[in-house]
């Protein structure tokens, strides 16, 4: 009986360390309608999607921010973006946003976004740029 019972602990043991979270199981690429650099022509800020969950945001103005953040995908057509913690900027706060492209253009709608400062940072349109633009 207590063979039984150390033989079953060791296995949910091992179940358990076999099916822990690692780093790589959140590394989705971004959808193929997300991929490439994009600027805002209505303010001029800079955003692109990285295929390890990741999004950068350069902020213009007199001195240029570059703000990081994680950027999942629920369901199609949608993405959820979170600034990271250490920028102080809506902390644990997730926006979803509806993305839409057509050809070099990109618009991002707020679905559900209660950050009003990422709101006005991210969404609108955007224009593909080329990659010496970054």
């Amino acid at each position: 009986m207590r063979q039984a019972f150390i033989l079953s602990a060791l296995l949910c043991t091992l179940a358990w360390f076999t099916g822990c979270v690692s780093e790589d199981t959140f590394k989705h690429p971004a959808p193929a309608a997300l991929s490439g650099e994009w600027v805002n022509a209505g303010n001029g800020n800079a955003l692109q999607f990285q295929d390890n969950n990741r999004f950068s945001l350069v902020v213009e103005g007199e001195t240029p921010r570059r703000l990081t953040g994680w950027a999942y995908y629920p369901q199609s057509n949608h993405v959820s973006l979170q600034f990271d913690s250490r920028l102080a900027i809506c902390p644990d706060v997730t926006g979803v946003y509806l993305y839409e492209r057509d050809g070099d253009k990109l618009s991002l709608t707020p679905v559900r976004e209660s950050c009003e400062e990422r709101k006005e940072m991210v969404g609108g349109s955007w224009e593909q740029k080329d990659s010496s633009w970054f």
